[in-house]
């Protein structure tokens, strides 16, 4: 690589962290750029343009999961981290890159180990799961996958029921409520068949609580079903 090939990287790259929403396909983003700069084996070039998005890769680096992420992408992340913070411009952020790496070597360890069948209990922590596909022209044509999990509060109403979506957002505000409100109609209408007196407004409060991105699509509902019919049969 020559500074230009760099510098026309660079521009791509920034252009593409401004409008990536998940932290983790911009790690992603970063990580092909650095991979580059790393193998032009150029102490110029990596000196000029490594420190200039270090911080944000600490950050994303911090906050990403690896469940859904090829385990050999995972392992080059892990082994980069490491080849940067031997690089003399970025001494002063090994401790955090350091820290970092750790983090992400704990979250990173139980999947490896359920993937090579070293782990094979399954536990139930009680969340409510639902599995996300990142949309969108991923570096390195990745396809990526994660688990994202709903936190569910349900309380009487008034006059009507409303439901109540944290982040609220245009795709969840339209599709994703639509198939919340429907999965409720369902659950109460059936738990109405063997409840005579029930109260028929509620408050159903709805949080994603790692907040990815924007979701969209229509795999939510099944996510729900199951959940909504339980509830509803123990509070009407």
């Amino acid at each position: 690589m020559n500074i230009l090939s760099v510098e026309g990287e660079r521009t791509e790259l920034v252009n593409k962290l401004s409008t990536a929403v998940s932290p983790r396909v911009k790690l992603l983003y970063l990580y092909y750029f650095y991979d580059k700069l790393l193998n032009s084996q150029s102490p110029a070039l990596i000196e000029s343009y490594l420190p200039e998005q270090i911080e944000n890769y600490i950050t994303f680096l911090y906050s990403f999961e690896p469940a859904g992420v090829s385990p050999q992408l995972v392992e080059n992340i892990l082994t980069q981290s490491v080849q940067i913070s031997k690089q003399s411009c970025a001494k002063h952020f090994c401790d955090r890159l350091n820290s970092a790496e750790e983090n992400l070597r704990v979250k990173y360890n139980p999947v490896k180990n359920a993937l090579e069948g070293i782990d094979k209990e399954i536990t139930d922590d009680g969340n409510l799961y639902f599995p996300v596909l990142e949309l969108g022209e991923l570096p390195g044509n990745e396809t990526t996958g994660l688990l994202e999990t709903i936190t569910v509060q349900i309380k009487e109403g008034k006059s009507e029921t409303k439901f109540l979506i944290t982040p609220a957002g245009r795709e969840i505000e339209k599709a994703i409520g639509k198939q919340i409100e429907t999965s409720w109609k369902y659950a109460v209408n059936y738990v109405k068949k063997y409840v005579r007196k029930s109260n028929d407004a509620h408050k159903v409060f709805i949080q994603f609580d790692h907040r990815y991105g924007e979701y969209v699509g229509n795999s939510l509902g099944r996510s729900t079903n199951t959940y909504f019919y339980q509830r509803a049969a123990a509070i009407l």
